[in-house]
């Protein structure tokens, strides 16, 4: 019978931090508790090795860490990497904070069912493309890894009417100076393609009409075993 009293999250309340590896290359972001993007920042490794990479993860997580007011840096609870390659090396090189580690494709999928627009009954299929192509599925909202921890390897598939690897045809290697050099920018990240001149849209024009026609039969695929 009394009033009743509004309750809301407080943003600041906590934070978090994720670390998304691909190949010599570092993203980090600093998230609230609303999910919102605070703080961004790439870094490139000296080379893919273990240790460059490591190294490469510490320095920008402190960095970013630091960024975080001082009244409010005591409420970063933890890092999630998006990487279970030499999973011992880099929980040292990120001590002390409490690190997570895991597949991208499992952290893209529960991004998705958290801060996204996943389907209310939790079951769909989240695409990475890169280097290699390959997805994270869910289903009623858990996830699918298969019983041999290799479900969403869909890049290794023959496709096309060429029959070529997946992972060749929709690779982003052909991309990656254009994306490094957008990344550089001091710039919105999801602003890309406006900011092309009418050569590298033709690049990129092309790399969809390839990427697209192999992976039509990935999707059928995908859609015959769901």
């Amino acid at each position: 019978g009394s009033r009743a009293t509004g309750v809301a999250i407080e943003a600041a309340g906590a934070f978090g931090m994720g670390m998304d590896v691909d190949g010599d290359s570092v993203t980090t972001v600093i998230v609230d508790l609303k999910g919102e993007i605070l703080f961004r920042e790439r870094r490139r490794a000296a080379s893919t090795r273990p240790q460059d990479v490591a190294a490469t993860l510490r320095a920008s997580a402190f960095a970013t860490a630091s960024r975080l007011p001082a009244t409010v840096s005591d409420r970063l609870l933890g890092i999630g990497v998006t990487s279970i390659v030499e999973p011992e090396s880099i929980a040292q090189a990120l001590a002390p904070f409490l690190v997570i580690q895991e597949r991208d494709t499992a952290c893209a999928a529960l991004g998705e069912r958290l801060l996204g627009s996943a389907p209310a009954d939790g079951s769909f299929v989240e695409v990475l493309f890169g280097k290699s192509v390959r997805a994270g599925l869910m289903i009623r909202g858990r996830l699918f890894d298969g019983a041999m921890h290799r479900a969403g390897r869909i890049g290794r598939m023959r496709t096309g009417e060429d029959g070529r690897l997946l992972d060749e045809a929709a690779s982003l290697d052909e991309l990656a100076p254009l994306l490094a050099a957008h990344f550089e920018r001091d710039a919105d990240p999801d602003d890309f393609l406006s900011r092309l001149s009418a050569d590298e849209l033709a690049l990129v024009e092309s790399w969809l009409d390839r990427a697209t026609s192999h992976f039509v039969d990935a999707v059928i695929a995908i859609s015959g075993f769901i």
